[in-house]
């Protein structure tokens, strides 16, 4: 027989097959079908499956079904009705397959879903599908497939994702512009193309990986070849990437990051991630027996460089940690935004995200490090940083944590206990003594010009909570601080709009002079359940200038309400009605108002606004803020009684002064 006639016949016997099948689907109810496959999904996970538009057959050599108007129900705890919205979905099946049992998918289309992902405030997940079926669940409550299902394209045209937490509150969105995965024709590779947005945030993503043939399988690995972009933001990984189902053993993985734009990150990750400074980074990161061990890591923020080694246990009750990281030199102008350039009305101050408290009492280990130098916002460099954390059964402790300034030393102890699984409780001191007074301002990101000013601090807090808003709205604690004489260069010091205008209002001096001369400054107060009240206990006197100042801060609701009351006791070489009677500071403390009192006539007024939002705390009810302006506001700072006209001597040596406090505190 020869090969053209073999040809035609086998021709001839598709032709036939062909018909018979375009015959019998011809006849198929599609409604019916699709009845069919609604009750099934609302008996396999009790929700409803809806398919409201039409549905349409096209026959060739790869069929397609074409359907529109589909939803699928939302769980009853959900926030709108349908969890998943489908304008149209077409479906291409492999025809020759089926002969043989498999359900081959060419191409699967998804145009314009709209996919809602929700968490209550319980932990309940809306996309939790598990229900057992007891006429076909196994064991295992899950129902097997009759045939394997292998779907070798995907497209989603103008998409939809978005996501909801009540606890932690956060919110996800994305718009999926367009998203291609294509297999290979094995299946075993896999081609990744897509671009949109999360949060506002241009996004782009295109890379491959290989071996999903393996999927699931132990041990297996495949080869990952992948380039993330965002707007300010790039990401490339290339290694391998484990497969296995529940384990992360086999990665090996190298990354490299640069990032212009370090809210980009935050946005990305829910805001797991804090806002960041520009960076570039790269590691190699790998897993072997449950341990991921970040080597070769290397960061680079403007002039600051950070390099070390990470090993962290990812398995366990008991993970062992390991952290050293070193840097040369790290310019704390590389790690914030510049004073003043805060975004205002941003929220919350504190997050209220649940503290990583079982991870902690896991740990077990310790977390170093050391920088050679470090460089204040205002240029001048200091000795480095030493610091060290143990991690043990649960329990957290500071072993190590000193910065030289100056001639002082700032220390901090701190003990933290994680072994409830649940709250974080953390038992903080932080002590400091002689350290120049323009030092301990650049740490705080304030950029100044002082010569002198040697401080003594004490801050003692104490918490527990599950979140870090939690902890400091139950806090209980005492901060001191004790400032000696000083002389400050008014036009080099960047306060900021706000405490630059207040300044100017207590001292309108500083317009004019150069210099102000400070005699000492004193700011103390008790915080009790989340709320600090400042008892007349902030008192600063400069040669021209003296003023006391009290009031409230709440932590539970963050709220402030401060109020400082001027006196000159010399001349200003200025108009005395350039003086403010009261200088006020209230609202949240993210965005606090400003308000400046010039007349005595509203003085009154102004303190009236009794029990301001700050835990029923207000200058006028509280006692808080005294009517008359004492002599010596640092010594009633300190809650010491103003002698005034006793102290003439040590009116002439402001070191005199601060020792009589030093005593007077019992320090």
């Amino acid at each position: 027989m020869r090969l053209r006639t073999i040809l035609l016949a086998l021709a001839g016997l598709l032709v036939v097959v062909f018909a018979a099948l375009a015959i019998a689907i011809s006849r198929i109810d599609l409604r019916e079908l699709a009845d069919a496959l609604e009750s099934n999904v609302k008996e396999a996970t009790g929700r409803e499956l809806k398919i409201a538009g039409p549905i349409r057959f096209r026959l060739s050599l790869f069929p397609t079904v074409s359907v529109e108007g589909v939803s699928y129900r939302n769980t009853a705890w959900g926030s709108r009705s349908d969890m998943l919205r489908v304008r149209r979905a077409e479906i291409r099946i492999a025809l020759l397959p089926l002969l043989t049992g498999n359900v081959v998918i060419r191409r699967l289309v998804l145009v314009e879903p709209d996919v809602l992902l929700e968490i209550d405030a319980k932990g309940n997940r809306n996309w939790d599908l598990s229900r057992a079926s007891p006429q076909s669940a196994g064991e295992s409550g899950v129902r097997e497939a009759n045939a394997p299902v292998q779907v070798r394209e995907l497209g989603v045209e103008n998409g939809k994702l978005a996501f909801r937490s009540v606890r932690p509150a956060r919110s996800w969105n994305a718009a999926i512009e367009r998203l291609a995965i294509e297999a290979a024709s094995d299946y075993d590779d896999l081609g990744i193309d897509g671009a949109g947005s999360v949060n506002g945030i241009s996004l782009s993503l295109r890379g491959a990986i290989d071996n999903l043939g393996r999927l699931g399988a132990p041990g297996a690995t495949g080869l990952l070849d992948l380039d993330i972009a965002a707007s300010g933001m790039k990401i490339r990984a290339n290694g391998r990437v484990p497969l296995a189902a529940e384990s992360p053993e086999g990665m090996d993985v190298k990354l490299d990051v640069a990032v212009e734009d370090g809210s980009v990150p935050a946005a990305l990750t829910l805001g797991a991630l804090p806002r960041l400074p520009a960076f570039a980074a790269r590691a190699n990161a790998r897993t072997t027996d449950g341990v991921l061990d970040v080597k070769d890591f290397e960061a680079k923020f403007g002039a600051s460089k950070l390099s070390g080694r990470i090993r962290i246990g990812l398995q366990g009750d008991r993970r062992p940690v390991d952290v050293q990281l070193h840097s040369p030199l790290l310019d704390l102008k590389d790690l914030g935004r510049e004073p003043g350039k805060e975004p205002r009305g941003a929220g919350r101050l504190f997050p209220d995200a649940p503290l990583p408290v079982a991870a902690l009492k896991a740990m077990e280990g310790r977390a170093a490090l050391r920088a050679d130098k470090l460089k204040l916002p205002d240029g001048r460099q200091v000795e480095g940083v030493d610091a060290q954390l143990t991690f043990s059964g649960g329990r957290i402790a500071a072993e190590r944590l000193r910065i030289r300034l100056g001639e002082g030393e700032l220390a901090l102890a701190l003990a933290a206990d994680a072994r409830s699984g649940k709250a974080l409780a953390i038992d903080a001191n932080l002590q400091g003594g002689k350290i120049p007074l323009g030092a301990l301002a650049g740490l705080l990101g304030v950029s100044t010009a002082i010569e002198g000013g040697s401080t003594d601090l004490s801050l003692r807090l104490r918490g527990s909570g599950e979140s870090v808003r939690a902890l400091v709205g139950n806090a209980n604690g005492d901060v001191r601080v004790v400032v000696g004489p000083a002389r400050l260069r008014n036009r080099a010091m960047n306060l900021g709009a706000d405490l630059t205008e207040i300044a100017n209002a207590l001292n309108p001096a500083r317009a004019i002079d150069e210099i102000t001369e400070l005699r000492c400054a004193v700011l103390r107060f008790p915080v009790r359940n989340g709320v600090a009240r400042i008892d007349n206990g902030f008192g600063i006197e400069t040669a021209k200038v003296v003023a006391i100042g009290g009031g409230s801060i709440n932590l539970r609701n963050e709220t402030i309400d401060l109020g400082i009351r001027p006196k000159a006791i010399t001349g200003l070489g200025i108009g005395a009605g350039k003086l403010a009677r009261l200088a006020r500071i209230r609202g949240s403390l993210t965005d606090p108002e400003v308000g400046i009192d010039m007349e005595e006539a509203t003085t009154t007024a102004l303190i009236a606004g009794a029990a301001y939002a700050t835990g029923g705390l207000s200058l006028l009810a509280g006692s808080l803020l005294v009517d008359n302006v004492p002599d010596h506001p640092c010594r009633i700072a300190l809650g010491a009684p103003d002698r005034s006209g006793q102290e003439a001597s040590q009116k002439k040596s402001g070191e005199g002064l601060i020792d009589s406090l030093k005593k007077l505190f019992g320090s």
